[in-house]
């Protein structure tokens, strides 16, 4: 099973982590022995210099979102510039729980309506 989204949106970005509502896979019910691999870019083009930072989420049974790595990938975004980043992250599954799969991102300043694309690709695989 493959899971992802590829789309173009609009979205103010701050110091919390937010998860856009474009840049989340549908629901996907586990099964027994299941893991996802996780792998998630952001393009970002902003007028407003900051340190971007991406982390692969999720959200499983309608819960609140949770950090699927221990860290984030990091780096500059310049004034009048574009950065991308990548990050992956591998997340065993319980079965029988819905799952959703979501890019995480922050800045260090608030960032309004910047260019912002968010890529997702979601593998499930058996363990």
């Amino acid at each position: 099973m493959v899971l992802g989204y590829d789309t173009a949106t609009t979205v103010n970005l701050s110091t919390s982590v937010i998860q856009p509502a474009a840049c989340q896979t549908t629901s996907y019910v586990a099964g027994a022995n299941e893991a996802a691999v996780m792998s998630m870019d952001l393009t970002v083009l902003s007028s407003t210099g900051t340190n971007l930072s991406l982390m692969p989420m999720f959200v499983r049974d309608a819960l609140a979102s949770a950090f699927a790595a221990g860290s984030f990938a990091m780096e500059q975004l310049p004034p009048n510039g574009w950065t991308s980043l990548h990050h992956q992250a591998m997340l065993a599954l319980v079965a029988g729980s819905t799952y959703r799969f979501q890019t995480g991102v922050k800045t260090d300043t608030t960032v309004i309506n910047p260019q912002f694309t968010c890529r997702g690709l979601v593998m499930i695989v058996k363990k």
